[in-house]
């Protein structure tokens, strides 16, 4: 009869020793070990959100996942999979994704569900588990929550449920440590969760939070590979993380800047768990996707598309056939691996790759740790996603613990969406430093669509190829009762967008995401079902299927509201060299002006129960319409 509690050991013990046991090195990493057999982490710290954009689900996709807490692998399915295997060698991760997967089908509403992940606090959830949970759950899972462990007083696994289960497990006690230690010197680490700025999160930082660093107790802990096991940094990644050098201070100062006030409280649910030890009181702060409460149908009807087991990722994918998976998620596992690890697990990859297909992992190698390590004929069948890598790693919130979000897609045959993003980045990677100040004098007609616009308040408005974002600011500063939201297939475009929205202090007003304009879904992207106003401002005639963006467009665009749109014309009434030379020189820069846009917008206006009106100023210079959607 197989054991799976020693398969689980042997899996463990294989990924994490690389020394012999007497060595100082190999005794560390079996220390290491023997904390990975229980439960390590009851929340993931990677940051789902910034997953789902970089793996852009779509409704047929496959997914291999190391699930750890099983926070991503939930949230994941908001996007509409078709499949998820997540994988984990810790049978306590498994068991508890297990537990969440159940309790996602079973209990009765999005209040039980959060009382018992999100609050995870109350006596009401042993109840709820014993008679709706218990019952359902796998023989092995019910087992391990059923179970007596001595770190629980001899209490059954299950009552940290009623007891905050997220001051538990490895990283919850190690936080609680961290809490203990502050105490000490005078500092309560939750207060930075009242600061009503990022000013004020920052002066809490500098004032209260980097100071405790320089203590001596602090000092010899950064220093010690040891102290550092509960944050599930394993001895290979330390060394990877301190580049060379013992002292791991001056990193963990970064990353702890980053969690403090890299980003507002009101936004960052990971701040809430380190500082706060929970989620904000009654859910009314931030919340990782699968725990809110417009995503809990839709999670609660996919959940039979999950199927957990206790593996590693090469073995797993070493029973599969060729071509069958879409998406991999490997987190920071690579960064366990040695090299002829590292080489089997993207061989298996490989194999199993289906065209277009995708891997995302974070590393504490920046950019990435693949060159020199993976063998080059391996390497060479992927491309490297260097640009979206670089602006997904700056808004990963998580990167509080040394780690950089990475892409890499197949290279035959690019995706559509990947050959526009890839061409928009090039051209844009030099130019949108200069973009606003060179395109003011030819690009006609923007602040009369603005002033048009004229959204009501309360109201969502959605520009489609927002650029650098000088639209959405303008409108935004025009129309403060409004909600402002852009999209754009150019990763370059969109880091400096956000740089521009946050230094105009726009970043509560303006909410910006990679998307494609021919396919997007608001309610994948930002939690919305449409919007009331919808502009794209010489956006349109860059984009090959201007029809479909058209189309989607019209899908999303809420009754009663109205589609803007204002690009080149024929330049009908300008003299005839000026019309050649003018698209001659627009196409340097692939942009090709729709001069059937005022047919084609017609006809998908009537379809859609809407009425188009076109002007064409400044000679026809530019064409300006509008589609307004007829009223419910």
């Amino acid at each position: 009869m197989v054991d799976p509690h020693a398969e689980s050991r042997v899996r463990l013990k294989n990924a994490v020793r690389r020394h012999r046991a007497l060595s100082r090195e190999g005794l560390l990493e079996r220390l290491f070990e023997r904390l990975f057999h229980g439960l390590v982490y009851t929340q993931i710290w990677e940051d789902p959100e910034i997953d789902l954009e970089a793996l852009a689900l779509a409704p047929d996709s496959r997914v291999v996942a190391i699930a750890s807490g099983g926070c991503n692998i939930l949230s994941y399915l908001t996007a509409d999979p078709a499949r998820i295997i997540a994988l984990d060698l810790s049978l306590a991760h498994v068991a508890l994704n297990n537990l969440k997967l159940m309790a996602a089908s079973r209990l009765p509403s999005w209040e039980a569900f959060y009382r018992f992940f999100g609050a995870a606090d109350d006596e009401a959830n042993l109840a709820a588990y014993r008679r709706l949970l218990r019952p359902h759950l796998d023989a092995q899972s019910r087992a391990y929550w059923d179970g007596r462990s001595l770190q629980q007083l001899g209490r059954q696994r299950i009552s940290i449920f009623a007891r905050n289960a997220y001051r538990y497990g490895v990283l919850g006690r190690f936080i609680g440590l961290g809490h203990a230690m502050a105490r000490l010197y005078g500092v309560d680490l939750r207060e930075v969760l009242s600061a009503r700025s990022l000013d004020e999160q920052r002066h809490f930082f500098e004032t209260m939070l980097a100071p405790l660093l320089d203590k001596r107790a602090v000092r010899w802990a950064t220093a010690n590979p040891l102290s550092l096991y509960g944050l599930g940094i394993p001895p290979a990644q330390y060394a990877a993380l301190a580049g060379g050098d013992s002292n791991m201070r001056g990193v963990l100062r970064a990353r702890l800047e980053r969690l403090a006030c890299g980003f507002s409280v009101d936004q960052n649910y990971f701040a809430w768990q380190a500082f706060g030890r929970a989620y904000a009181a009654d859910a009314r702060g931030p919340l990782p996707p699968y725990l809110r409460r417009e995503h809990f149908d839709a999670v609660r009807t996919r959940v039979d598309r999950v199927e957990v087991l206790n593996r590693s990722i090469t073995e797993y994918l070493d029973g599969c056939p060729d071509a069958c998976i879409d998406r991999y998620v490997l987190l920071d596992a690579q960064d366990w691996m040695t090299d002829a690890q590292i080489n089997a697990l993207w061989t298996e990859i490989t194999r199993t790759a289906a065209p277009r297909a995708r891997v995302i992992f974070r590393t504490a190698a920046e950019p990435s740790l693949l060159p020199g390590r993976l063998d080059a004929a391996l390497l060479g069948h992927w491309r490297y996603e260097a640009a979206a890598s670089r602006v997904l790693t700056a808004r990963d919130r998580r990167r509080s613990t040394a780690a950089s979000t990475s892409t890499s897609a197949r290279i035959e045959p690019m995706s559509d969406m990947a050959a526009s993003a890839e061409l928009m980045d090039r051209l844009y990677r030099r130019q949108r430093h200069v973009y606003d100040i060179t395109r003011k004098c030819y690009l006609l007609g923007r602040d009369r669509l603005i002033a048009r616009l004229a959204p009501p308040a309360g109201s969502r408005v959605l520009e489609i190829g927002c650029g650098t974002a000088r639209n959405l600011v303008v409108a935004a500063q025009a129309y403060p009762d409004a909600r402002f939201f852009g999209i754009d297939i150019s990763y370059e475009m969109l880091e400096t967008a956000r740089r521009v929205v946050e230094r105009e202090g726009l970043g509560h007003d303006v909410r910006l995401a990679h998307a494609d304009a021919a396919t997007f879904d608001p309610a994948l992207l930002f939690g919305v079902p449409g919007f009331s106003r919808i502009f794209l401002s010489y956006s349109l005639s860059m984009m090959p299927a201007w029809q479909a963006a058209l189309q989607r467009a019209l899908t999303w665009l809420a009754p009663g509201g109205e589609l803007h749109i204002v690009d080149f014309g024929d330049q009908e009434q300008l003299p005839a060299w000026f019309r050649i030379g003018l698209r001659q020189w627009l196409r340097l820069f692939h942009v090709a002006p729709r001069d059937e846009l005022e047919r084609e917008l017609t006809l998908l206006g009537l379809r859609s129960g809407a009425l188009t009106a076109v002007e064409r100023p400044f000679r026809g210079y530019a064409q300006y319409a509008v589609c307004r959607r007829l009223a419910a």
